[in-house]
């Protein structure tokens, strides 16, 4: 299901700024973090952008790569964790950032200066594209669900689309990715017990200085649940606080098993002509039920949860 709360506004933005690198396939390289203001009038000048958010591993990626395939829709690429980390000064604790904290980020955070080297770095990555022209800027990251104020003094305007999932799902997807981010990058991942405080990226030699029921692969099933809700409480009351900005919630099942209407009235809800949205690859609905062998029948004790199939367990 997608529903839908108002239209947001636009964004105009400062002069293009150059700093960090993109390298491209044909092997050039541009720099995007930092800059200076010789770069021409900015792309991003009027174009509306889009802030994807939600708890990890509700499909932000998804929806974000489903709007890229629109004709008037620019993505700019997955989380982007080292720029924003290189823009805002501030640590990300993502792959790509070399930050072990992902520390929530208050409206007074943002500084002058960093509103521009984030609005400079982002139209210098959209001019680095070498597309057309497009009327929306979709950028996306499951780090912004307790930085949203941050993010909106930093991009003025922006409207923000949400994604959301199951509890046992995320759950199940959650700890599947936190192996894999051991095994790809060496790092653990830990939850502090603020209410408002997102994931460490902790270095796996660093390991014993945190709590281990907290901390995965290896924690307490009960913590990946405790963030889910987290995600979905911050983001609720978000909402409250500032209606309208969100201006369309995506519900990740219903996105699966019925991408043409669900992607129908995103595109209305982001003011978008309609098209059929191509996704990166076939959507498969039996995905939707991975969590019932991932999660054994301990881990459902654990949460709560009746593990007897004929219980007619809910996600």
């Amino acid at each position: 299901m997608v529903t839908c709360s108002g239209r947001g506004t636009t964004l105009a933005t400062d002069q293009p700024r150059s700093g960090a690198q993109t390298v491209h396939g044909d092997g050039r390289s541009s720099d995007h973090r930092a800059g200076d203001a010789t770069d021409g009038p900015s792309r991003l000048h009027h174009a509306g952008v889009v802030l994807v958010v939600g708890a990890m591993r509700t499909g932000t990626t998804l929806v974000a790569r489903l709007l890229d395939s629109h004709s008037e829709v620019d993505y700019l690429g997955f989380e982007l964790a080292e720029d924003w980390s290189a823009w805002t000064g501030l640590p990300w604790g993502a792959p790509g950032a070399d930050d072990v904290a992902c520390p929530p980020l208050h409206a007074m955070a943002a500084s002058p200066s960093m509103a521009r080297r984030t609005r400079a770095g982002l139209t210098r990555m959209r001019r680095d594209r070498d597309v057309p022209r497009r009327n929306l800027v979709v950028v996306k990251s499951p780090h912004f669900w307790h930085r949203l104020p941050f993010m909106l003094a930093l991009l003025p305007g922006a409207r923000v689309v949400r994604t959301r999932r199951g509890m046992l799902p995320t759950v199940a997807s959650l700890g599947r990715l936190w192996d894999r981010a051991l095994r790809d990058h060496g790092r653990l991942h830990h939850l502090p017990e603020a209410p408002d405080a997102c994931w460490d990226f902790v270095p796996a030699d660093r390991a014993d200085e945190f709590d281990p029921a907290r901390t995965f692969p290896g924690g307490d099933v009960r913590v990946l649940a405790e963030f889910h809700g987290r995600v979905e409480d911050h983001l609720d009351e978000f909402e409250r606080a500032r209606p309208g900005t969100v201006v369309a919630t995506v519900e990740h099942e219903r996105l699966v098993r019925a991408p043409g209407e669900t992607t129908s009235m995103l595109q209305r809800s982001l003011g978008l002509p309609v098209r059929r949205l191509r996704p990166p690859e076939p959507l498969d609905p039996a995905r939707c039920e991975e969590w019932r062998w991932l999660l054994d029948d301990d881990d459902l004790r654990t949460l709560g949860v009746d593990p007897d199939p004929s219980g007619a367990v809910a996600p």
